[in-house]
């Protein structure tokens, strides 16, 4: 699998919450297998976050990216770290996040802080589990 890496730049800024223990996990997942803050994905998600730059810009906003690639050893340390079932895709094979298919951001003010959302990322709360399950969100 072929991957783009996503750099902190004018637009964008990296901060991936499971390459330090401040996460749900509790654990540096990313970088106990030597991955650290980097942030990959397909090729095809670069081009559309390229494609978001001029609109970022014309609102004066940069893009967040909590978690991209998650490579199937991390998301077995956070499974064990962590073993809650529902937090975590059963295995890396099910996990969106371990395929490269999913992308976790937020959107920022140009100085970096965060807009204001109802949770935080991760927000793992029963209320939401309930609603993924109906299909609500």
């Amino acid at each position: 699998m072929k991957l783009i890496e996503i750099k902190s730049d004018a637009d964008f800024i990296v901060d991936m919450m499971y390459a330090k223990p401040t996460n749900m996990s509790g654990i540096d997942a990313y970088g106990q297998i030597g991955l650290g803050n980097r942030c990959f994905i397909r090729p095809e998600a670069a081009e559309n976050l390229e494609n978001l730059r001029p609109k970022l810009r014309a609102e004066h906003l940069k893009l967040k990216v909590f978690d991209g690639y998650r490579p199937p050893q991390s998301h077995t340390l956070m499974m064990n770290a962590m073993p809650v079932k529902g937090l975590y895709a059963d295995s890396a094979f099910l996990s969106s996040h371990c395929h490269a298919a999913a992308l976790d951001v937020c959107l920022c003010r140009e100085d970096g802080e965060e807009l204001d959302f109802p949770t935080k990322v991760d927000a793992y709360l029963p209320r939401f589990a309930d609603e993924v399950h109906r299909g609500v969100l």
